[in-house]
């Protein structure tokens, strides 16, 4: 595995860095991020649900590919939060059983891929 510290580059962006570390290639990027930040509770009914409704994570991974240019903390934070605002968690699967991306993971991992860069303005 390799590690996105201090020395990758200060414009290296969210993709780039999260799939250094992972030694993820770029076109699994989306679905690494999505099964790094699922909620734990979730996974199984998500794993279920992909087969059946594939669609239904739809939004999830739109926010993934939102954010895979960000190239600071508070960028990526800025983009998440709009996300939330129009995308807020509703319904049995998503709010319940917690069949959904975890943001809060989404924001753990970014902030430790950004951190240690000076990039979280």
């Amino acid at each position: 595995m390799g590690n996105a510290g201090p020395w990758a580059p200060a414009g290296a962006d969210f993709r780039r860095l999260f799939c250094e570390k992972y030694a993820c290639p770029s076109h699994k990027y989306a679905r690494r991020v999505f099964w790094e930040c699922a909620c734990p509770e979730g996974r199984w009914v998500i794993r279920l649900l992909r087969v059946l409704r594939p669609g239904l994570f739809q939004t999830d991974f739109d926010l993934i590919d939102q954010i895979k240019g960000a190239t600071s903390f508070t960028q990526l934070q800025r983009m998440v939060d709009y996300h939330d605002v129009k995308h807020a968690p509703a319904g049995l699967l998503r709010v319940i059983l917690r069949a959904r991306l975890s943001h809060q993971r989404l924001m753990r991992l970014a902030e430790n891929l950004f951190a240690g860069r000076g990039s979280n303005s």
